[in-house]
Order: C-alpha cells, then sequence, then structure tokens
C-alpha cells in the first residue's frame, strides 16, 4: 500500500511539474493575445524591474506580470534592464521582450541639423523631432544661462546660436533637452 501511494504520488508531482514547465514555456514565448500594435515604452533611469513589469502589462505589452518578476528575478535579470525607449511589437513575447531590456535594443530618432539656422529656427526644428518638447522650452535652453557656463564657451555669447553644428545625430526621443543641446 505505502509503495502504491509513492508510485502515485511520484507520477503526480512529475506530470504537475510538466504541466507547469510546459504552461511556463508556453507563456514564455507566446505573445500578448491583446495588442495589436507597436508600444513605445521609456525606461527611465532608476525604474524598478518590478514597476517596468506592471507598467508592460498595463499597456498590454505582456500579460501575468507576476510570472514576468519572477522569472526575471530568480534568472538574476531584475537588476540589468536598460534605460532607454523601446519599441515593442505586437509578435513580441515574453521572451523578446526581456532580451530587448536586457540588451538595450533601444531605439534612436535621425535628428539632422541644417546649417545656417538662428536661434528660432533651432528651436523649431528641434520641437519637430522632440514633439513632446514644445519650441519655447527649446527656445529658453538655447539663451540659458546655466547651459551657456556649462559649455564654457571661450566668447561671451547670450545664446547658442552658431555653437550648434550642423550635423546628423541619433538620440532617444525621450532624451532630455539639455543632453541634446550638450
Amino acid at each position: 500500500m505505502i509503495k502504491k501511494f509513492f508510485l502515485f504520488s511520484l507520477i503526480f508531482i512529475t506530470v504537475l511539474t510538466l504541466a507547469i514547465v510546459t504552461s511556463f514555456s508556453f507563456w514564455l514565448n507566446r505573445s500578448s493575445p491583446k495588442r495589436d500594435k507597436e508600444v513605445r515604452y521609456y525606461v527611465s533611469e532608476g525604474s524598478s524591474f518590478s514597476h517596468v513589469a506592471r507598467d508592460l502589462a498595463h499597456q498590454n505589452v505582456i500579460t501575468l506580470p507576476t510570472l514576468f518578476i519572477i522569472y526575471g528575478r530568480l534568472a538574476g535579470f531584475s537588476h540589468q534592464i536598460k534605460v532607454g525607449t523601446y519599441s515593442f511589437e505586437p509578435f513580441d513575447s515574453p521572451k523578446i521582450i526581456l532580451d530587448k531590456l536586457l540588451r538595450g535594443n533601444t531605439i534612436f530618432i535621425k535628428v539632422t541639423i541644417p546649417e545656417g539656422l538662428n536661434q528660432y529656427q533651432y528651436a523649431q526644428t528641434l520641437s519637430g523631432y522632440f514633439p513632446k518638447i514644445p519650441r519655447e522650452k527649446w527656445y529658453s535652453m538655447m539663451k540659458s544661462k546655466e547651459l551657456i557656463d556649462f559649455l564654457e564657451l571661450n566668447e561671451r555669447v547670450d545664446n547658442l546660436e552658431g555653437f550648434l553644428y550642423p550635423e546628423t545625430y541619433f538620440w532617444d526621443p525621450n532624451e532630455k533637452p539639455k543632453f541634446v543641446l550638450q
């Protein structure tokens, strides 16, 4: 009788373990059925893995955020996510999403600053590339004494006109204006 109970228990535990592993593997490799378009998400400096997972679940990028958090912590990944803006496609599985966060596969925008712009045109151009930041903010940053002093310009200037080099740059779409102008 004890042998049958032991055998039954062993079979039950084995089947249960296989069911859990299979379900987990299915979840890890399957995209969220609630999402049908790209989602962009910005991981800011100091964001916790748990916070990111809950935000991604709220935006239907992942399902079962608690499982995502547990997996990330058990695998030792929870402190390795990189700052930046990410693009998550509808077909991205939790495994692909976690891989993007770990590798820092962030997106960048191509910003071209043409030659010969004045400070107003710089502000207009930059606000076109960074629509979350109004033109007025760019314009005031270009006249910021703090920024001018930080850049240690040899000349006494009132704004950054003439000091922004015409070039093509690649920046995170959520970059801070001060960093862009520096």
